[in-house]
């Protein structure tokens, strides 16, 4: 019965996220879209409308208004416009990681291991997201419609993250919970970030597992993303 109801909840808990997401979205659509941003308290706090133009929403988009054609008639490489917004993923991403460090040190958080070892799990933390950046490039290429890759990858990036080890351990969870977190990318990806930026142990497992995986996931979404770029 107990663990019933942890499944319910957990379930509960993800609708009402997906949902509140849609949601708020769907408002600041309507409120915020092609409008002058809404200032409160003398302009202390501004409300304006900004899209999050990731990979597969990126995609989905230029794909809609007819960028991706314009790139394609360029005499390049047609790898080369999906690296290019990967790459730029990239770089957002470490700005993101970056800014989340330094406001972590400012309010007290540090890193209990070496420099040297800590920078190598942030490295790995990137390489991961620079592999799920190509997955979800795919997504866009294959979907082609911006509502629906933005909600296919919220379906792929919502059970990964939560149902990991990323905010408790896999020991908690009910065992066919449990072989699905011990077994999939993300837990091996935090519990390499986890140690070797504190010091808690070995890292070498889930380090290997967090690269192989990352590789793994990389060779084969960009692969595929390439392929199917060619043929649309």
């Amino acid at each position: 019965m107990k663990q019933w109801y942890k499944i319910s909840l957990f379930c509960l808990l993800a609708l009402s996220f997906i949902g509140c997401d849609r949601v708020t979205k769907t408002l600041a659509k309507e409120q915020l879209m092609n409008k002058e941003a809404i200032s409160y308290f003398h302009d202390v706090f501004r409300l304006e409308y900004v899209e999050n133009t990731g990979a597969a929403m990126g995609f989905g988009e230029d794909l809609s208004k007819g960028a991706t054609d314009r790139f394609r008639s360029l005499p390049i490489q047609r790898g080369a416009i999906l690296a290019a917004r990967t790459l730029a993923d990239l770089v957002r991403l470490t700005y993101t990681v970056g800014l989340m460090v330094g406001i972590g040190v400012l309010v007290g958080f540090r890193f209990h291991n070496a420099w040297l070892p800590s920078l190598a799990g942030l490295g790995i933390a990137l390489f991961f997201g620079y592999a799920c950046s190509w997955l979800f490039a795919l997504l866009g290429l294959v979907i082609r419609n911006v509502e629906a890759a933005t909600m296919t990858a919220l379906a792929v990036t919502f059970p990964l993250v939560f149902a990991a080890s990323t905010f408790t351990t896999a020991n908690t969870m009910p065992r066919w919970l449990r072989y699905f977190a011990e077994a999939q990318p993300v837990t091996h990806v935090v519990d390499a970030l986890r140690t070797l930026t504190q010091g808690t142990g070995s890292a070498w497992h889930s380090a290997l597992y967090a690269l192989g995986w990352s590789a793994g996931l990389l060779i084969v979404a960009a692969t595929l993303a390439v392929r199917r770029f060619r043929t649309i």
